[in-house]
């Protein structure tokens, strides 16, 4: 969303009231008390941890006085809370695997996965906080460890397990594997035999067992762990590896960049149900099949356990609304624009009760008129539709163009050709997507007004993140923006966007954007249709550019990769149009595949464009490979902050009650007392009136 003051050489209506400038006297425009955009914007409960972001839920969860072995075991609980096992997993298509590798996306925006992509989101949070970590591939299995205090530790999210020794030291794999040996040793039969295994876990036969396997805390009298799939027997089976098979370091694969920033403009509005509609991001594919955390009820079925790890949602599936009704007048639809040329807000003849008041159209004749909207979001799109009003007369019409790759493409919509009101479903396109562009053509000059304007979505959203109440008093704590250099309890709001480049595989191409949408610049580089990266001779390098409306913060950026035999990648950067690059960051090498995520945020006044190059030194077939990678660029808005308001809705004893507040302050905490257990409902947030 772009709202930093912009150079006008005509007549608009900006912020608050119409400004009428001559084409010889360009003129900045200073920067409204109340912010078009408001960024950041978090409610927090006293009962649930904020995983909005990596930086947030160090916060939130990893504390100072903490002893490594705590700071490990915070760090699983935090994916055992936030990550149900089920499948169908949630896909995004970004990855060779099409399903969700993005601790901090699988938290807020799906709250489910399977095994595979909740071991990697532990390594990313274990790495984030400072570990040495590493994913081991054992028999029929994968589980990551932790090295502190000169030892490795074995916790499993997906399993929900981790096994304490006599001293309280959590064991390794290593450790595993020679308890299990032992025990299949001294009882042979038992050899990869799940069956027989199983009848034999019965209580108390699991206890009976290794010692150091019935240490695990979370296993239930039956011999099952938490979520019931997995138990005693499992352990058993995985940690039997063989002599020719031994555990050995594969990483899988995950990403970094996603967070939670949700934004509001006038007229626009978020709201978070702790139900669902029975939508979800694999509805679409086919044949259709529903995780079973569409319907289970937290606490029950396949959800028993969650309970026990603080869940007060009702499932685990939500499904939000953002609605935006575009304010067409002349004070704040400027708010609404990504850029605009040549357009004017005017006010209409009134012939009848149902007429507008205002329209959009072109300025001056003879010259293109046009604006684009973008719509991002921090969760993803399920449905879309474009609902819009025009007078059209004399031949003119208004062409709409869509575009999902951060505007360098635009595809043919709609055109609006006749007068009234019109309804254009955008699901197809929209659906799996984050963010989106409409561009809307003015043609004819007085012969066409857009007089309203409406975004209507469905998305996907976790009802565990979500702040929800719990019996007795609960504290909300309101945030807005970013803390301004130099300000004190968050009285001054910094605003800030993302604009995000994540390329998928190319056998994906019909369902998520790929490096060649991204107008990616191959040199002497090949990509195979998994998505891999490859030097094909000297030089080699892939190489974006993004632009952005107002000024560059910080760049993102990151990937996993392979470098081996003394070959690097580099991290670079030009803000001079590829004339010259920077370093950011160099690459470790490894015999086998790492990632590195960095932040760079040595960025020149003023700049709106960068080129991010990912570039290859070194040789030697199959020594470097470029994976999945991520760039996130973060740009300026208008500093400043404007009221929001939140409404609570949940039910108490059969009786729906609902607490509407309004933060007069990006920083701001008030209570809610629930007499007995809430079902929670919705919370809703919008700019105050």
């Amino acid at each position: 969303m772009n709202h930093l003051p912009k150079l006008l050489s005509v007549p608009v209506c900006v912020w608050g009231g119409c400004l009428w400038l001559s084409s010889s006297a360009p003129l900045a425009l200073a920067t409204d008390p109340a912010p078009p955009v408001i960024s950041h914007i978090k409610i927090l409960s006293d009962k649930v941890e904020d995983v909005s972001s990596l930086d947030a839920w160090q916060k939130s969860v990893i504390k100072p006085t903490m002893t490594d072995a705590e700071k490990a075991l915070a760090i699983w609980q935090t994916v055992v809370k936030f990550r149900h096992h089920d499948s169908p997993a949630p896909r995004e298509y970004l990855f060779n695997d099409p399903d969700v590798y993005d601790a901090i996306k699988l938290f807020n925006v799906y709250g489910y996965c399977t095994g595979k992509s909740a071991q990697p989101a532990f390594l990313s949070l274990a790495r984030a906080a400072g570990f040495q970590a590493r994913h081991l591939s054992i028999y029929r299995f994968g589980v990551p460890e932790v090295f502190y205090n000169n030892a490795w530790h074995m916790y499993d999210p997906a399993m929900i397990s981790y096994f304490p020794k006599t001293d309280g030291s959590i064991a390794s794999v290593d450790e595993l594997v020679q308890a299990v040996h032992a025990w299949h040793k001294a009882n042979p039969g038992y050899h990869d035999n799940g069956k027989k295994l199983q009848a034999f876990m019965k209580d108390p036969g699991w206890k009976t067992g290794p010692a150091l396997i019935a240490a695990c805390p979370t296993l239930q009298s039956n011999g099952s762990y938490p979520f019931s799939s997995f138990g005693w027997y499992s352990a058993m089976v995985i940690y039997d590896t063989q002599p020719d098979k031994p555990p050995f370091v594969y990483e899988e694969p995950y990403s970094q960049g996603y967070q939670v920033n949700n934004q509001l403009r006038p007229g626009e509005r978020l709201t978070f149900n702790w139900s669902n509609k029975g939508l979800h991001v694999g509805m679409l594919d086919t044949p259709r099949q529903d995780p079973a955390s569409l319907t289970a009820p937290s606490g029950e079925k396949s959800l028993a356990y969650m309970t026990t790890y603080g869940d007060l949602a009702n499932q685990r599936i939500g499904n939000g609304t953002l609605e935006y009704n575009v304010p067409i007048d002349f004070g704040t639809f400027h708010s609404a624009t990504f850029s605009e040329t040549n357009i004017i807000c005017e006010k209409l003849p009134i012939t009848n009760a149902t007429d507008k008041q205002c329209g959009i159209t072109a300025y001056k004749p003879q010259l293109p008129a046009s604006f684009v909207v973008r719509m991002p979001t921090s969760y993803v799109y399920l449905s879309g539709q474009l609902v819009c009003d025009a007078r059209i007369q004399d031949g003119g019409a208004i062409v709409i163009s869509y575009s999902d790759n951060n505007g360098l493409d635009w595809k043919p919509l709609a055109t609006l050709s006749q007068s009234g009101e019109q309804k254009i479903d955008l699901t197809s396109l929209v659906f799996r997507r984050y963010d989106y562009r409409l561009k809307f053509d003015i043609q004819g000059w007085h012969n066409a007004y857009l007089t309203s304007l409406q975004f209507i979505h469905d998305f996907q959203c976790s009802q565990r993140a979500l702040p929800a109440l719990g019996q007795g008093e609960n504290t909300l704590t309101f945030s807005a923006g970013l803390l301004a250099p130099g300000s004190a309890g968050g009285s001054a709001s910094v605003n800030e966007s993302t604009l995000t480049i994540e390329p998928a595989p190319t056998k994906y191409k019909d369902k998520a954007l790929i490096a060649a949408d991204y107008h990616a610049v191959l040199n002497n580089m090949t990509e195979n249709d998994v998505g891999n990266f490859s030097p094909s001779g000297s030089d080699a390098s892939i190489t974006y550019t993004i632009t952005t409306p107002t000024p560059v913060t910080r760049l993102r950026l990151g990937s996993q990769y392979r470098a081996r035999g003394q070959t690097h990648w580099l991290y670079q950067v030009s803000f001079d149009q590829g004339k010259t690059f920077t370093t950011m960051h160099q690459t470790v090498d490894h015999n086998r595949s790492d990632f590195a995520w960095i932040t760079y945020d040595k960025i020149p006044a003023n700049t709106t464009a960068a080129q991010v190059r990912f570039t290859a030194v070194g040789s030697g077939e199959g020594n470097l490979i470029l994976f999945h990678h991520r760039i996130d660029a973060d740009y300026a808005l208008p500093s400043g902050f404007t009221p929001i308001l939140a409404t609570y809705t949940w039910v108490e004893s059969g009786q729906e009650k609902s607490n509407t507040h309004i933060s007069f302050a990006p920083a701001d905490t008030w209570k809610i007392v629930c007499p007995t257990k809430p079902t929670m409902k919705s919370l809703t947030l919008e700019r105050a009136p």
